[in-house]
């Protein structure tokens, strides 16, 4: 089977589908940080209060991001530039807390925080590129 690679491209380029996406990614976090990973605290070395913190934003940016959708938005590409703005705030506090804590820290809980940052930096950087496409509402 043949893929369109220029088609995986335009789709991640729509910017309700990179809200969406974002939206999703944060729904995906809330649960690890606010719901997994508290019962595996000894494993990833992360304290319960920082855990419930990141959890609490990742559920801003959930609500922000269907807000967004659902209920009457200005601009699609102010929203993407809120949201990689966002995106890149939540990643500063990550390592601020992450660092505020790092004796405690395991090498598993490195390497969650290692993959999620990345992600939500890769996500934050996508969003910006592509903030100023004005899009049709969904």
């Amino acid at each position: 089977m043949i893929v369109n690679t220029n088609e995986h491209y335009s789709l991640l380029s729509k910017p309700e589908h990179l809200i969406r996406l974002d939206g999703a990614g944060a729904l995906v976090s809330a649960c690890m940080l606010g719901v997994i990973l508290p019962r595996f605290e000894a494993i990833f070395g992360v304290p319960l209060l920082v855990l419930y913190i990141l959890a609490s934003l990742a559920c801003f940016l959930v609500l922000f991001s269907v807000g967004s959708l659902v209920l009457g938005r200005p601009s699609l590409g102010r929203v993407l530039r809120i949201l990689a703005s966002a995106n890149l705030s939540y990643f500063c506090i990550t390592i601020g807390l992450l660092l505020a804590n790092v004796a405690g820290i395991t090498v598993w809980g490195w390497v969650y925080f290692g993959l999620e940052l990345s992600i939500v930096l890769a996500l934050a950087a996508w969003e910006w590129r592509h903030s100023h496409v004005e899009a049709d509402p969904v």
